[in-house]
């Protein structure tokens, strides 16, 4: 014999069963209905009102799920919770081509992980992306301490293929400023950027009267560059190539440049200035002057007293008359302070010299003679 009861919720009691009530949506959920169980024949799923939104039971604690598994609530508690008190994994996923873990959220974060010892998200992939992120509104990815990346970090517009640098960062077309690296001072309004063009590389201050300092291992300053461009260091400068120095230049020791020099302002020297090429520097008339450094070597034997010999130095670089000076001697031999040198008949391109044993008598003598040239350019 079977006995059946309905009850005004239409459930009915079955000897092996109970039979709850079917409904084709789900109604009003509050604290009057608190309680109550229905079939949903819309998704085929049974659901119970715990007073402020209705459940689906298939996704409580226990038991299995059964796959593919899709389930939605409206509530302001967690909806999902695993507490794994032991050393495994909370969650682990694997999938063959597509995203293991997927998080979406309207207002919070897609997926959020915190670890105390650990990593709070780890991702892992062969041929995609380990972990992905993506906001319309608010950052993509968000770390609140200390971030690791194993390998290779691309920023901006690369490939998988193209990441060659542990931190690769690619701008959009030419790119622009605000589109490499910036670094901000959280005291104040100051910031500067890096960032790779057409025309190279470029680094920028972008709050006034800010300077580019260059400190050693010890913390101290040892090059600093102002707004204005002035350069101050606080060491020696060598230069392989040019040197050219628009503003007014202070160096505190040694100037050292394997070329020419130009200063277009004022240039202060503490130690010895040394150009293998050409000095160039603007003097107060606005006039551009060359000093040049020649050498000649000449040997004289049994010059007689009260002789003279002419020769004939060449120089090149100046675009009128210059000044010609005669300095030391070097290698000297014989009686080489016995002679007089006076330049003269001097032009843009060359000058005489005239070699005058000045003393008594015959003498015989040998050396390098130096000469200081300056003129204009």
């Amino acid at each position: 014999m079977i006995i059946s009861k309905s009850f005004a919720q239409s459930t009915t009691l079955l000897p092996n069963s109970v039979k709850i009530g079917n409904v084709t949506s789900l109604g009003t959920c509050n604290s009057t209905t608190r309680g109550v169980q229905v079939f949903n024949t819309s998704d085929g799923k049974m659901y119970f009102c715990n007073g402020t939104g209705w459940v689906d039971m298939a996704g409580g604690s226990g038991g299995s799920l059964t796959l593919p598994y899709s389930g939605s609530s409206s509530t302001s508690s967690t909806l999902f919770s695993l507490t794994n008190s032991g050393s495994g994994r909370g969650i682990s996923v694997i999938t063959g081509s597509n995203r293991a873990i997927y998080g979406e959220s309207t207002g919070g974060a897609g997926v959020y992980g915190v670890s105390d010892s650990n990593a709070g998200l780890y991702g892992v992939s062969n041929t995609g992306v380990g972990v992905f992120g993506y906001a319309n509104s608010d950052f993509s990815g968000y770390f609140n301490n200390k971030a690791k990346v194993g390998f290779n970090l691309a920023v901006g517009q690369l490939t998988y293929a193209q990441t060659i640098a542990r931190l690769h960062i690619k701008a959009d077309g030419n790119g622009g400023w605000g589109q490499h690296i910036r670094m901000e001072n959280g005291n104040d309004n100051g910031y500067g950027e890096i960032l790779h063009d057409s025309d190279g590389m470029k680094f920028r201050n972008f709050q006034a009267n800010e300077s580019f300092i260059f400190r050693n291992s010890a913390n101290s300053t040892v090059f600093t560059i102002n707004s204005s461009g002035n350069t101050s260091a606080t060491g020696n400068i060598y230069a392989d190539g040019n040197a050219i120095i628009s503003g007014g230049a202070a160096i505190g020791t040694d100037l050292s440049i394997g070329d020419d020099v130009i200063i277009y302002g004022k240039a202060s020297v503490s130690g010895k200035v040394t150009a293998e090429g050409q000095g160039i520097v603007l003097n107060n008339t606005a006039s551009t002057y060359i000093i040049r450094h020649e050498t000649e070597g000449y040997s004289f034997s049994n010059l007689a007293a009260g002789a003279t010999i002419i020769s004939t130095l060449g120089y090149s670089g100046f675009s009128g008359v210059p000044m010609v000076s005669v300095a030391q001697v070097e290698s000297g031999a014989g009686s080489w302070d016995k002679i007089l040198v006076v330049p003269y008949n001097v032009t843009a391109t060359s000058c005489s010299l005239r070699f005058t044993n000045v003393s008594n008598s015959s003498i015989s003598a040998s050396g390098t003679w130096h000469f200081t040239i300056i003129g204009p350019k």
